[in-house]
């Protein structure tokens, strides 16, 4: 008798409950997602950093399209089908800052037009795992880098919507939503990409009245049917956080090790949510996220493209084989490690790496003083209009310069660097206008304490640079 993997009969178990239920006439899902539909979704995420010395903000737009077909209770099987990013300059962002809402912004297209951001393997299916409405856990192809996954994590948190109070704190005040009311005010502690932190809910139907003047954000009204239109604001509280992360630092480059360490001061963010139906059964209509603080502009917009009814044939074939998928149990921004695990366990690196040592060891040699006890740091992860070398001084001060980097955050937008105190005891002028030498430069600000001008930053208005000035060798 011929025996099947288990994948396969968990794959017959699962299909032949959706026939019975299906026969039987019952609905089936888990609060935002139907058996036998397929979810399609368009994500806008626009980032902003303004640039040390200046009010001017650079960032780059990333558009994400993304397929979502529950499987089974519990259980949703997504796709990436589309993604790109571009460039957007400070007269774009200005333009993002003028009153309008984020939902009309998020369909301009950015005027450079958008790259392509997508590889083979993130185009593989993955798998999204609900626990009672609020997602749980991510299996992903073992092939996907950490770098990658935190891109997944990015775009799954948009759908972390707690309706039924899953992750509560058991405290006083809290009024959680029942089987006869479509209101509640309660605190979670959530974990999303930017942390496992305090979240506070705040759910009401949305007044007819009101209705007219959120269109935008509820691409598809004719979904409401019987029940209603439902506005879920939520706050997250960064001072209170089970879970820290990198993620807010990795785009505001400018922070001090203080705050990367501990965490992030001064950060707000909030999630306006717009579902269709009631808390029981809904669909997500619409989620914008702000976020703001420590020089850094953050708008994720993600809407509902289209819902359309499947049969079980046409699902796709799942085999969650252990040799083909890993398990990520957290949604929390994972701190990219820059060695890569090999699957034996041995330390190995990536072909981008390999190159990017081969280079430091040319740099380190062409570095008089560079000192072999000092250790190497990683930045964090700046979009991509400021050099390395000023990435370097920025973070840490005119004394360290790169020797390598590799790119980073949402689709490889954005570059971090690899830094080393190569020059003790220099420091930086202000910027000066470029038809005034280095060595000028040096001897106006600094005298002879720092005469020496050893390289620029170009991180001045245009026109004008600075100058690492250095102490005469002893």
């Amino acid at each position: 008798m011929k025996k099947f993997p288990c994948w396969y009969k968990n794959e017959l178990i699962i299909i032949l409950k959706m026939k019975i239920r299906a026969r039987l006439g019952l609905v089936t899902g888990d609060g935002a997602w139907q058996e036998n539909r397929e979810y399609k979704y368009k994500l806008v995420s626009k980032i902003f950093v303004r640039l040390p010395g200046g009010d001017d903000q650079h960032g780059h737009i990333s558009n994400v399209h993304l397929t979502i077909r529950p499987q089974a209770r519990g259980m949703l099987l997504a796709q990436i089908t589309q993604a790109g990013y571009a460039a957007v300059d400070d007269q774009e962002s200005k333009e993002e800052r003028s009153g309008e809402s984020f939902a009309y912004y998020a369909h301009q297209q950015p005027k450079s037009g958008m790259k392509d951001a997508l590889d083979a393997t993130m185009r593989k299916p993955f798998i999204i795992q609900m626990r009672n409405g609020a997602v749980h856990s991510l299996s992903v192809d073992n092939a996907m880098t950490t770098e990658q996954v935190n891109q997944l994590k990015f775009i799954v948190s948009q759908f972390q919507v707690d309706t039924k109070g899953q992750l509560a704190q058991n405290r006083e005040g809290n009024h959680l939503p029942n089987a006869n009311s479509n209101n509640g005010l309660y605190v979670v502690m959530e974990p999303t990409v930017t942390g496992e932190c305090e979240t506070t809910y705040d759910v009401s139907p949305l007044p007819d009245y009101l209705a007219k003047s959120q269109q935008d954000s509820i691409p598809m009204p004719q979904l409401v049917g019987d029940g209603h239109i439902i506005k879920i604001v939520k706050t997250k509280n960064h001072d209170k956080c089970e879970e820290k992360t990198r993620y807010l630092t990795d785009f505001a480059g400018n922070m001090n090790d203080e705050n990367r360490m501990y965490g992030i001061k001064g950060v707000s963010e909030i999630s306006q949510i717009f579902v269709t139906g009631t808390l029981n059964n809904y669909t997500i209509q619409s989620v914008a996220t702000a976020r703001h603080g420590n020089g850094l502009s953050e708008y994720i917009y993600l809407e509902l493209e289209s819902v359309d009814t499947i049969n079980s044939a046409r699902m796709l074939n799942l085999r969650r084989s252990s040799n083909n998928y890993k398990n990520i149990n957290s949604l929390v921004h994972k701190e990219v490690s820059h060695m890569q695990q090999s699957r034996n366990g041995e330390t190995e690196l990536t072909d981008r790496q390999v190159a990017r040592a081969a280079q430091l060891r040319s740099v380190s040699r062409s570095l008089s003083r560079s000192e072999s006890s000092t250790v190497d740091k990683w930045s964090g992860c700046w979009t991509a209009f400021v050099g390395r070398e000023s990435i370097c001084k920025n973070e840490f001060s005119a004394e360290w310069t790169p020797v390598g980097g590799t790119c980073c955050g949402l689709f490889c937008a954005g570059i971090n660097a690899l830094c080393r105190r190569s020059y003790p005891g220099c420091e930086a002028t202000v910027c000066y206008s470029a038809f005034i030498s280095h060595e000028a430069q040096c001897a106006s600000q600094f005298g002879d304490r720092l005469p020496v001008a050893s390289g620029g930053f170009t991180d001045c208005a245009p026109g004008f640079w600075a100058t690492r000035c250095c102490p005469k060798s002893n």
